[in-house]
């Protein structure tokens, strides 16, 4: 077990490596500069101050040798600073990550409460009326895009209910019901986005888990289905749903891009957003870093609650 989180650990190093290369390398094709964004169109009249700008910027020096400063600079803790505020980039990723990480939170609690209780009434009730209604809720939450959803609800909630969600960001502990007000809505979009994908692999899972023997052998001892389908089908089926569950938090951390822009939530996802249009590259970077790092790290975590839900996978894991 400990070779194998090892081997996980180091893995998630080399991806956060490749990750941060790409990146870097698509933040430079991206058309124009950080300097004609500042300057504009006095910049085409004043090249000397350009000049003084991309020297401040580092952006002088060869590609590789940027990217292999910045790499030394992350390993030691520093982000860089932002080329647009001037401020640390790792306080300013510091002060919005509070809020992406609580709308995910809510998101994948929605998406929990409504996507395990959609796949297990499916399965239960295979072929029947039922599950063929919340196949089709899935299908439907699967099919709609969050931006889309996102749109429609502010559409609909604008115009013909005379509601618009709140902006801005009030803290949990300053303002609590503000603080739900402003976090549900977008959090209902991600989560129920998620609830599909979790519900249709709930349902294949738990269809499994129902035809084994040992779920015969609790009916005939005359368990009550109840009983037979939580405490034994739904725990030994909840290894394949862990796994969705550990990608869908990474869907929505990469969702916040698009949910906080509609909803003008200045989370982490709106600083990426905007800081790709400034051309703001040290923020871009150690933004999407951090997004990174914190899905590599929930899928570790994962890996390790494998081990808890099921023995068996902790023995061969050990074994290997």
């Amino acid at each position: 077990m400990i070779r194998f989180m090892a081997w996980r650990v180091a893995n998630a190093i080399g991806t956060l490596f490749g990750l941060s290369m790409i990146v870097f390398v698509i933040l430079l094709a991206i058309p124009g500069s950080v300097t004609q964004s500042m300057l504009g169109v006095e910049g085409a009249s004043t090249p000397e101050l350009a000049l003084r700008l991309e020297r401040e910027f580092g952006l002088d020096r060869p590609i590789y040798m940027q990217f292999f400063s910045w790499v030394g600079n992350v390993l030691r803790g520093d982000l860089g600073t932002s080329w647009r505020t001037a401020q640390p980039v790792m306080d300013t990723i510091l002060d919005r990550l509070p809020l992406t990480a609580e709308i995910a939170l809510f998101s994948i609690i929605i998406a929990l409460l409504v996507g395990i209780p959609l796949g297990v009434i499916g399965a239960r009730n295979q072929d029947r009326l039922l599950d063929h209604i919340t196949r089709g809720i899935a299908l439907l939450g699967a099919a709609i895009p969050p931006y889309i959803s996102a749109t429609l609800i502010l559409l609909v909630g604008s115009m013909w209910l005379g509601w618009v969600p709140p902006t801005g960001y009030t803290s949990l502990f300053e303002d609590p019901l503000r603080n739900l007000s402003t976090v549900i809505t977008p959090a209902l979009v991600l989560g129920l986005t998620s609830a599909a994908g979790i519900a249709r692999m709930t349902r294949g899972a738990m269809l499994d888990e129902l035809s084994q023997d040992y779920v015969r052998t609790a009916y005939s001892k005359g368990l009550h289905q109840l009983s037979i389908t939580n405490r034994h089908a739904l725990r030994n089926a909840s290894i394949p749903v862990l796994t969705v569950v550990g990608i869908e938090i990474g869907v929505l951390l990469g969702g916040a891009v698009i949910t906080e822009s509609v909803f003008s939530i200045p989370g982490l996802g709106r600083l990426v957003v905007d800081a790709i249009a400034q051309r703001d590259y040290p923020m871009v970077q150690g933004a999407v870093l951090v997004i990174a790092a914190m899905f590599v790290t929930i899928n570790i975590l994962t890996d390790l609650v494998y081990g808890i839900i099921d023995p068996r996978v902790r023995t061969i894991r050990t074994k290997s």
